[in-house]
């Protein structure tokens, strides 16, 4: 996991994200994202059943067939593709810098400036 964001102690309200940036196409992804979610489930109990898989893919291209027997996890899941994303995404100095990847070379030269 690329990242876990978990709420505050004072704030348990709030949902826990999973998050992961995939820029290669791998067949076992889901399974393997969602494998490592339900274990860290296994070993830090969640306070409360909120959470989010977010998944930031670098084009649509890397991502894969979405696995049948994980349906029920479906409704969890949240996928972004850096290279649908408009230039509204350099707002944020760390979704931008993940956006330069899939720029092209003159378009990232301008853009990191």
């Amino acid at each position: 996991l690329d990242g876990i964001f978990a709420p505050p102690r004072g704030n348990r309200n709030q949902p826990t994200f999973f998050v992961e940036v995939q820029c290669y196409k791998d067949l076992k992804f889901y399974r393997r994202f969602f494998t490592s979610i339900i274990l860290h489930f296994n070993q830090y109990p969640p306070y409360n059943p909120d959470w989010y898989a977010i998944v930031i893919f670098d084009t649509p291209k890397h991502d894969v067939s979405f696995p049948g027997y994980l349906d029920a996890l479906k409704p969890h899941l949240k996928c972004f593709y850096l290279s649908e994303m408009g230039d509204d995404a350099y707002e944020s100095l760390g979704l931008g810098i993940l956006k330069l990847v899939v720029e092209g070379k003159r378009k990232a030269k301008k853009s990191a400036k």
